[in-house]
């Protein structure tokens, strides 16, 4: 049984290019909505996880939050720069 992803990355690969750039400009928007929204919901020394399947998730305490990232520490002090829509609460 396909997912919904599945249907939406067949459907991408028949798209004119007009169809994509609004496609690319709609994942920017929601993009940008969860940064806001994590903006609000994390603050300074929350514990948080970030990172990719590929590289493999971190875990550090928030230092700083600017506009569109936030400053991360891990316990061995190294510093990430890293958006906010790529932060979740660590568990």
């Amino acid at each position: 049984m396909k997912t919904q992803t599945q249907y939406i990355k067949a459907d991408i690969m028949c798209m004119s290019t007009e169809e994509l750039d609004e496609i690319q400009f709609a994942i920017q928007m929601r993009r940008a909505a969860i940064g806001l929204n994590n903006r609000h919901a994390f603050n300074i020394g929350d514990v948080v996880e970030f990172g990719s399947a590929k590289r493999g998730y971190k875990v550090g305490t928030i230092d700083k939050i600017k506009i569109k990232k936030a400053i991360v520490v891990e316990d061995n002090g190294t510093r990430w720069n890293v958006p906010l829509q790529m932060l979740k609460v660590a568990a």
